[in-house]
């Protein structure tokens, strides 16, 4: 008789800082196939569908790697946020996903994706056996009801993203249902940019809807009048709503309203085209590991979804923990105070906790069993200064902010060095907005360091030959309009003001400005407003190590929200239909010269470079990501960035949100991360050790794991 092979056991690859954890396990496919105990508990009661029976088949199950192991079930995840929403974010939900360095994509919810060599076609795959978590199969009707009759139905989405339209035309994406588990979305141009961009994933969950690609079909039928005409007036009568989309869009917000099945609800786990739910309580049913079970003004609690796809390596259907409670956050000092407590286990995507408090935390971490990570964004943006191009409020201002020798002396008069200590611990790289060494669109040292030495006497040389003088000697140039001192103003959020008090000393002694500065949380407000009524901004992306990652993007305006040109960025977003229209020179936008834009550019784009950029980003869409067009263009795009300075780089790769603070006790939580899945690692493979949370364990400590900080020399081997 043949020996049987031994059984496979999971060895997590070592982490490391130059590297981020794979989400995919791509080893052999298990063999053998377990459940949690709470699962087992419903299938021996009934309640559920036996393992094999609520799940996909077994070449269509989503295998993860986590990070550290295999590990053991029970146990709830206490974690606090601004936003009780946070908790259907972090679940694996999306139809493909974002991996953990920020730019790989990968599918998700859906089995496999791939694009034709021209870049306008899209064909997807679904897993076969994929069940709602309610236990209803997931089929192409979830698929063809949400394009059809939701995204592309002019009456729910009058306009789509600019995301699902082709590049060139504007037109939107043409669906197409091929069989029962294949799709294809098409573009009239090439679109290679749909898969990379940060939210399309997004709008491949089904918590938009109707911005949705995917949704539960047998739930939102009941509010299309396509499909429920007769109910309608008393759906909208009952949720006091004077239309059937605005009906959509209240209920669909997974904030107010449970996933979990409602109780004493039965839905049939054979699949029925004609079935469609009409109970008392809304609910969304969802894909990702975890689901709402709960909502209050306070709290939220997710508990597990018993027909998740996701299984770990040695074939242990995920989730590990059995459920989550996300506290709503009081404020940011209290909240940090229960982390070193101990009283949280973990952080979602906003932990809060600041770099400038790390010794704090770090005095604290034997005490509150905790550990300290900081993940390094590869972007290259955690402080930049933006410079408004099309606030002419104070048209002298105006023309200082279009002037590039003034940018310029802008950067040159910044310590950067000073801010990096007072705000970022020392721990930042000082530099232009260039992404890391390493990564494909890194222009080159010389670019990344470009004017970033602290020199206050060239800068003062600059705002000379700009024509200022001190001429009362009061250390203030004089405005040229008689005016009095050049005075600007810079509003900024109170967690920034400790830079601007550094910067206020540089504007004086760099440039002979003085900077006024006024805490409030309108500047971005006021920055993106047409007309803007600001013109100095913080910024800072974990997005912009791709140009092409976000159609946000503050690189470029090519978007409605541009934070330092507005009215360009909606002209380019719209293709013509609002903003400022590229109608060559005028006498409204000039530089401190008096010099006007170039024809047939924006008035405010002063030289030119910003339709350049946007022609360089334009046609990065249509060129296949990594090949060697794309590669040279994004070193392009970077050099502009360097050159121009309408942001001028301040401090990368070390930012408040980069630092973690975690349990001892609590796995499977990576060392470094990007905005992959969820922005934390993967929730579905969490654990607690031994299977016993903090929450219900008061006074429980790690009996394996010592408290460890990324500053320690052994960080990386613990």
């Amino acid at each position: 008789m043949p020996e049987e092979p031994p059984k496979f056991t999971y060895v997590a690859a070592p982490q490391s800082s130059n590297t981020y954890p794979a989400i995919h396990f791509d080893g052999p496919t298990p063999t053998e196939w377990s459940e949690s105990p709470a699962s087992a508990a419903l299938v021996a009661q009934g309640e559920i569908l036996p393992l094999e029976e609520r799940v996909p088949v077994v070449e269509d199950r989503f295998i993860v790697a986590p990070v550290e192991g295999i590990g053991e079930y029970g146990g709830h995840m206490r974690f606090q946020h601004r936003y009780l929403a946070r908790l259907d974010k972090m679940a694996i939900s999306f139809g493909w996903i974002i991996l953990s360095d920020g730019a790989g994509r990968a599918p998700g919810v859906w089995k496999s994706f791939e694009v034709n060599d021209e870049g306008t076609e899209y064909t997807f795959t679904l897993r076969e056996g994929a069940r709602w978590s309610d236990g209803f199969p997931l089929t192409m009707e979830d698929i063809r009801f949400s394009n059809e009759d939701f995204m592309l139905n002019k009456e729910a989405m009058p306009g789509l993203p600019g995301d699902l339209k082709s590049p060139l035309t504007g037109n939107d994406y043409v669906f197409e249902v091929v069989d029962d588990t294949t799709f294809k979305m098409s573009f009239d141009s090439p679109h290679f940019t749909f898969i990379e961009s940060k939210s399309n994933p997004v709008f491949s969950a089904t918590f938009g809807c109707p911005r949705c690609l995917y949704s539960p079909a047998h739930v939102w039928k009941r509010y299309h009048p396509r499909y429920n005409l007769a109910e309608i007036d008393a759906l909208l009568t009952k949720w006091e709503q004077p239309n059937w989309t605005k009906l959509v869009v209240l209920l669909r917000n997974h904030r107010g309203y449970p996933q979990a099945t409602p109780p004493g609800v039965s839905i049939p786990t054979a699949y029925d085209a004609s079935f469609m739910y009409k109970g008392d309580d809304h609910y969304i049913p969802w894909m990702g590991g975890f689901l709402t079970a709960s909502v209050d003004e306070d709290e939220k609690t997710g508990v597990r979804n018993h027909y998740s796809i996701y299984f770990d390596p040695e074939g242990n259907q995920l989730p590990y923990m059995d459920g989550i409670a996300s506290f709503k956050l009081e404020n940011r000092e209290t909240s940090a105070f229960r982390l070193m407590a101990g009283e949280v286990d973990g952080c979602e995507a906003n932990c809060p906790v600041i770099l400038s408090e790390l010794p704090l935390y770090t005095e604290n971490m034997e005490k509150g069993d905790y550990s300290i990570d900081l993940w390094r964004h590869p972007a290259g943006g955690a402080m930049t200064l933006r410079h408004n191009q099309e606030f002419n409020e104070d048209p002298e201002i105006g023309g200082l902010m279009r002037t590039p020798d003034f940018r310029k002396a802008v950067s040159l008069a910044w310590n950067r060095n000073e801010v990096n200590e007072i705000v970022f611990a020392g721990l930042g790289t000082p530099q232009q907005q260039t992404p890391a060494p390493g990564t494909p669109y890194y222009p080159g040292t010389d670019v990344a360091q470009l004017d970033i030495e602290h020199d206050p006497e060239q800068a003062m040389a600059l705002m000379t030959k700009l024509g200022y003088t001190d001429g009362n000697g009061d250390g203030y140039m004089d405005r040229k309009d008689g005016g009095g001192p050049l005075t600007m103003l810079f509003e900024s959020s109170a967690g920034r003001l400790k830079a601007l008090d550094a910067l206020q000393a540089n504007f004086k002694d760099g440039l002979g400005i003085k900077l006024v500065v006024e805490e409030g949380s309108e500047a971005h407000k006021k920055n993106i407003s047409i007309p803007p009524t600001q013109y100095f901004n913080f910024g800072g992306s974990s997005y912009n190590q791709n140009p092409w990652m976000v159609v946000w993007t503050e690189l470029v305006p090519v978007g409605r929200t541009q934070y330092w040109s507005p009215a360009i960025g909606s002209y380019f977003a719209t293709r013509g239909e609002e903003g400022m229209a590229p109608t060559g020179p005028s006498p409204d936008y000039t530089d401190t010269f008096g010099m006007m834009a170039p024809a047939e550019t924006y008035p405010a784009d002063i030289f030119g470079s910003i339709l350049a950029a946007q022609e360089l980003w334009a046609e990065g869409q249509g060129v296949p990501s990594l090949s060697p067009r794309r590669i040279e263009l994004g070193k392009e795009f970077f050099r502009g960035v360097a050159m121009d300075k309408f942001l001028v780089g301040g401090i990368a790769f070390a930012s408040d949100t980069d630092l973690r603070i975690r349990r001892n006790n609590f796995r499977n939580v990576p060392k470094n991360w990007t905005e992959g899945q969820g922005g934390v690692g993967i929730f579905e493979t969490f654990y607690f050790e031994g299977g016993m949370d903090n929450l219900n364990n008061p006074g429980n400590r790690s009996e394996m794991y010592k408290s460890v900080s990324f500053a320690d020399p052994d960080y990386w081997d613990n």
